[in-house]
């Protein structure tokens, strides 16, 4: 007997040499796998961070060149105001020289009308004399008109008059010099305050030269500006050429890098350690080996080693199949072509930031040039304004003065008329003083003062003409100069309007100047920051060429030993057929349920009771692997699409139900649609929708991208049936794909299961599987005694009997359980637990170590916060809430309850003797710190359904995982979707928690989504809706004659590779 496996077994020896050859070479590939995905993970990571650095970059660009034109444009509006205001003054200074000319007419006329001043007042003395003269005269022509008698009344009358004449004369001759004289020093004034104001004006044509030259001088830096801003504008428009490179080489570094995890992924659900399809088959080798040595012992019948080998071909077959499809994948991936990213120059945009960064620094170093110039502008401005105020001030009292000279002209215009009516009275008198001179006969003496008189009268009439003629002109003079100064007066208004509009512009464009500066120093860092991202993207193609290379070497290393295990599994598998016949699994093994199962249709399967037995009869796509990972189980290929939101998978065309029916496409849709529809539907929420491809290939759609779907396929809720089972038929004849095939049920008595001799991956070792229902615990024991039981779950009182009872003690194997201890509050009511401080310091009043010493007997692991070790997501550095009471009274008084709270709190726990105990512990805890707690027992349905309506104040749970993904413990128990009975008991809301927990189930970098799902814990820890009591770990009692089994974090444990000395 022992011969015809010789062949074999020498098989089996090469392949353990094969499978160390194996191990190393695929140790190597996933370390450089590992690099690889590094540098995809890198640029993975940052690749939207990038993207946004893009897009705010470009915005920063876009601002700088809106800023630059917008500069340039109000320096353009405000160099068109200068030079209209320029335009101004070189108007208004050509009316200054009008003005000037009119004004040294004035100064012209002023002179001779002097010396006719000198001319009056000589003729004024005459008129003295002549008035001494007329009045002797008269007062002889009245003596002699006396003598002369009636001869002589008239020529009296004429001396009276000449004499009246001679004093008006002299009068008006006096008031006419004044009025001259005042005029002449108002003239001198005048010109003298116009010199002034033209040198005002000379002052204020430097101004504006100076002016003109910072105008100029700035403009050249403007005209850099402009051309700066033009060519980033121009870059700014190529950019979008640009933009769609950097989008190019990014999508193309986020596909490549998805396919390098996803790839790497795929390899590590073969290959990674101690959570993979590998290790299964590490295992099965190890069993064989157990078996051969048992079998050779005689404890176990030739048919164990049949079927050991069996399951050792089928699953190293597969695994070979997977494996050289994943390297295939692999390879093709990483040709020793250069990587392909469209053709694109990947440094251009290295070229383009260098250029743009050299145009930043210009604009900078202008606009500061320009900003000093425009402050020396300002400075000017107020100069201009300065000596426009001097100027208008100097027109005001020029135009004053003018009024006043052209009220002295009309004064001596006035007086000279006088004169002139004086001096046709005198000729007249003249001419009356002849005849009454001839009359008197004392014609000789008379004719002399009539002479005198006559002559007079010529000076007069010549003095008024001269008078007369020097008034016109002095007047039109004057009224020239009043036009010319109204006009340079409005220009100086004009000039000083556009000195405002000039001092608006130079603020407006201040303002816009310092945006300049500001906007081009913020871009200075994003334009670091992009440069740098640009050279860790550059980086990141440059790693990929040099680990793809490397890659390729080993995947070349590892083809060659795929295909020598290959080899070598042919020779098994011609060896096998040799000696190969058809036989049956031995023994059965006997378990305890605590009841009868609540159901056994898939799709509504919740309870531990029904999983228990559910997990032997039910497989799906994928299935767990000794860990909480998975592998694929029935699926040869898979690809995702659709960033993330379509997977494409193909499924083995040798599958069979255990109904004879085979399995496909169709099978495996119609499972899922109607768990879709079933309290078991929250597994796939993300399933939008489920196309059959062909026979044996189909497309899961989803809503979005959705990382747990495979272990959720993993799970009883991904179980396939037969496409047309109902319900109430499963729940009487449940039929699957798995080890175990449902063979009667007596209710509250037992249910037994046959193995499936069809199973994908060869018969179970067993020859059935067998549960006992109702016995408790104790009785179980018993029957494990007395070896009717081969395997016992124990509860924590229990263990911690069997661990000091010695038939037992050495029958006793653990496992740390994926799950959470906790208690609850209820954030739905208003009181002081509603105040995280209060959480806060409960928490850290509460005693872990006491918890788990009494309650576990020290087994459990103290939790920090919600996921346990084991878990990918498991943080060793989070910190939590340790004990510490002194603490927790801090922080009560910091919540304004320095005494305690008033009342009482009502803590309800399920009548579990575990549950009992634990809040004893709490109880007595939080009395400490002044916190009354009133326990509540209550039936565990009832438990949960008040937990649901959310009338307790606090509450002790657990919770297990169904797969082991983070999202199957934050989504249920934290995300406010799912306050009261769907899970999150505590009614805790976060809308942060939220979206963290939303992206975390959409992420495809597995490196951000463990950071995503820390981060979230952190919140949680933070905000205290728990106290995080601990993990536990899980007891069984097996039998020394039972082999191969290996408990399960989350119960999956393989059965079908368990069995059982005789």
């Amino acid at each position: 007997m022992e011969t015809k496996f010789d062949t074999v077994w020498e098989r089996i020896r090469e392949l353990r040499k094969l499978r160390e050859g194996l191990t190393e070479g695929i140790s190597k590939m996933e370390h450089l796998l590992s690099r690889v995905s590094e540098v995809g993970v890198v640029g993975y990571e940052e690749v939207e961070r990038l993207r946004e650095g893009v897009q705010h970059f470009s915005a920063t660009l876009q601002k700088v060149v809106e800023a630059s034109e917008a500069l340039v444009m109000t320096t353009a509006k405000g160099n068109e105001s200068f030079t209209q205001a320029s335009r101004s003054v070189e108007e208004f200074v050509r009316g200054m020289k009008t003005a000037r000319k009119y004004l040294y007419n004035i100064k012209n006329f002023l002179g001779p009308l002097r010396e006719e001043s000198e001319k009056i007042g000589g003729i004024l003395q005459e008129i003295e004399i002549l008035n001494q003269i007329s009045n002797s005269t008269a007062r002889n022509a009245e003596i002699k008109a006396f003598h002369a008698g009636e001869m002589g009344k008239g020529f009296e009358v004429v001396a009276k008059e000449l004499s009246n004449l001679t004093t008006a004369s002299s009068r008006i001759a006096g008031e006419l010099i004044q009025a001259i004289e005042s005029l002449s020093g108002k003239g001198e004034l005048a010109v003298e305050k116009f010199e002034k104001l033209e040198q005002t004006i000379a002052e204020f044509s430097d101004v504006m030269v100076g002016m003109e030259s910072v105008i100029k001088d700035t403009g050249e830096y403007f005209e850099r500006i402009s051309s700066n801003a033009y060519t980033m504008r121009e870059k700014v428009e190529r950019e979008e050429r640009v933009k769609r490179l950097f989008e190019t080489l990014i999508d193309f570094l986020k596909r490549y890098s998805e396919k390098v995890m996803l790839e790497g992924d795929r390899l590590s659900c073969l290959t990674g350690e101690k959570k993979s399809f590998q290790e299964v088959l590490f295992f099965l080798q190890e069993n064989i080996e157990d078996i051969y040595v048992t079998w050779k012992r005689g404890k176990i019948g030739e048919a164990m080693v049949y079927l050991s080998l069996l399951h050792l071909i089928s699953f190293g077959k597969q695994f070979l199949n997977l494996l050289d499809s994943a390297l295939f994948s692999l390879s093709e991936m990483m040709k020793g072509r250069r990587i392909e990213y469209g053709g694109e120059d990947v440094e251009e945009p290295e070229r383009f930031l260098t250029e743009i960064d050299r145009l930043l620094q210009e604009l900078k170093e202008d606009a500061a040039q320009v900003l000093e110039r425009r402050n020396t502008m300002r400075g000017n401005l107020e100069k201009i304004e300065e000596k426009l105020g001097e100027m208008e001030s100097g027109l005001e009292e020029i135009k004053s003065m003018l009024f006043s000279l052209e009220e002295g002209v009309t004064l001596i215009h006035g007086k000279v008329k006088e004169m002139g009516a004086l001096a046709e009275q005198t000729r007249i008198l003249s001419l009356y003083g002849k005849i009454e001179a001839s009359r008197t006969g004392n014609e000789q003496e008379l004719n002399v003062i009539v002479d005198q008189i006559r002559e007079l009268s010529g000076k007069f009439d010549r003095i008024v003409e001269e008078i007369e003629s020097f008034s016109v002109a002095l007047r039109e003079s004057i009224e020239r100069i009043s036009t010319d100064l109204s006009f340079l007066v409005d220009g100086i208004q004009t000039v000083k309007r556009e000195g405002e509009t000039i001092r608006e512009h130079l603020e407006e464009g201040d303002g816009i100047v310092k945006y300049v500066i500001a906007i081009t120093e913020e871009a200075a860092p994003a334009m670091e920051k992009e440069k740098k991202e640009v050279d860790r993207l550059i980086h990141a193609f440059q790693r990929f060429e040099k680990e793809k290379r490397e890659m390729e070497a080993v995947l070349s290393e590892v083809y060659e030993i795929v295909r020598e295990s290959k080899n070598e599994v042919d020779a098994l598998v011609r060896g096998f057929e040799i000696i190969h016949k058809e036989v049956e699994g031995e023994g059965v093994i006997r378990m305890g349920l605590s009841g009868d199962p609540v159901h056994l249709d898939p799709a509504y399967m919740g309870d531990a009771t029904s999983g228990r037995v559910g997990r032997l009869i039910f497989r799906g796509l994928f299935s767990f692997g000794k860990g909480i990972n998975v592998y694929p189980f029935i699926v040869s290929h898979w690809h995702m699409g659709g960033e993330g939101k379509v997977w494409r998978l193909r499924i083995r065309d040798d599958i069979h139900f255990h109904n004879g029916k085979r399995l496909t496409s169709e099978d495996v849709k119609y499972s899922i649609d109607r768990v879709k529809n079933a309290p078991n539907s929250f597994f796939f929420d993300a399933v939008e929708e489920v196309k059959i491809v062909d026979n044996f290939t189909l497309e899961i759609l989803l809503s979005y991208p959705y990382m747990p779907i495979f272990s959720n396929l993993a799970t009883i809720a991904g179980s396939v049936v037969p496409c047309g089972m109902e319900h109430e038929e499963l729940e009487k004849n449940p039929i699957s794909i798995g080890p175990f095939r449902f063979a009667g049920w007596e209710r509250g008595k037992r249910i037994w299961l046959e193995a499936f001799e069809r199973y994908p991956y060869g018969r179970p070792y067993l020859k059935g599987f067998e549960y006992l229902i109702g016995k408790s615990e104790r009785e179980e024991i018993e029957l494990f005694k007395e070896g009717i039981f081969d395997i016992v779950e124990l509860s924590l009182a229990m263990t911690k009997e069997a661990q000091t009872d010695p038939e037992l003690r050495d029958c006793i194997i653990s496992i740390p359980s994926i799950d959470i201890r906790y208690m609850g509050f209820n954030l739905s009511k208003d009181n002081p637990l509603s105040n995280k401080l209060v959480r806060q310091a409960i928490s850290h009043a509460i005693n872990r170590e006491k918890i788990i010493e009494k309650v576990t007997g020290g087994t459990g692991k103290p939790a920090k916060g919600v996921f346990p070790p084991g878990t990918e997501v498991y943080n060793p550095s989070l910190v939590g809430y340790e004990y510490n009471l002194e603490r927790a009274r801090e922080l009560l008084k910091k919540a304004g309850f320095e005494k305690g709270i008033p009342g009482e709190f009502v803590l309800w726990i399920s009548d579990a003797e575990t549950n009992k105990r634990m809040a004893a512990i709490i109880q007595e805890d939080l009395e400490r710190i002044g916190v009354k707690v009133v326990i509540k027992e209550n039936p565990w349905k009832e438990f949960l359904e008040g937990l649901g309506k959310g009338l307790p104040d606090m509450y002790l749970l657990g919770w297990s995982s169904d797969n082991g993904d983070p999202d199957n413990f934050l989504f249920p128990l934290f995300h406010s979707r799912n306050r009261g009975a769907a899970g999150n008991r505590s009614f805790y809301s976060n809308p942060e928690v939220d979206r963290l927990i939303e992206g975390g189930m959409r992420e495809i970098n597995p490196v951000k989504r463990r950071e995503i799902y820390r981060r979230a814990e952190e919140i949680i820890v933070e905000d205290a809706p728990w106290v995080f009591l601990y993990h536990s770990v899980d007891f069984y009692l097996v039998s020394p004659k039972i082999h191969g089994f290996v408990p399960h974090p989350i119960n999956f444990e393989k059965f079908e590779y368990v069995w059982r000395e005789r």
